[in-house]
């Protein structure tokens, strides 16, 4: 994604967060005073796409932070989509997840770009009766 399409997403997002809280404030109006229930239901409608819009850009805003911090790196990128799919997997089954996605996985290669993005604080590890197991940092991703 270019600069230049990043700056229009943003600021669709921000265009689109504005609509969001105008529509939630027009519903509530309609809903206290005049009674005209179905005008209160179109706007809730109308509310709700905008805010799957806004999800929409906002994961998309979030992917491409997540991209330029890992600087293009490919075989990451895939580990943080099988991940994202899953409750926590062992390196096994993320090489395999990686293999399935990108048609070849390197165990070795796997572990190195697990340390580093554990490293990162992108992905958490946690050690549960003799095995690792990683889990996505929502936390981490959600404040890019």
């Amino acid at each position: 994604m270019s600069e230049e399409e990043y700056e229009t997403l943003l600021d669709i997002k921000l265009k689109l967060d504005e609509a969001v809280k105008l529509i939630d404030i027009a519903s509530e109006e309609v809903k206290e005073g005049v009674p005209i229930e179905v005008y209160h239901k179109i706007l809730k409608a109308v509310g709700s796409l905008l805010k799957i819009y806004y999800r929409i850009i906002d994961e998309s805003l979030s992917r491409n932070k997540l991209f330029r911090l890992l600087q293009g790196d490919e075989i990451s990128m895939y580990i943080i989509r099988v991940l994202s799919r899953s409750d926590g997997l062992n390196i096994s089954q993320i090489t395999r997840g990686v293999k399935r996605l990108r048609g070849r996985a390197s165990r070795r290669i796997i572990a190195q770009r697990l340390n580093k993005l554990v490293s990162m604080g992108i992905i958490n590890e946690v050690i549960e009766s003799k095995e690792k197991l990683y889990f996505l940092n929502f936390d981490f991703i959600s404040k890019l």
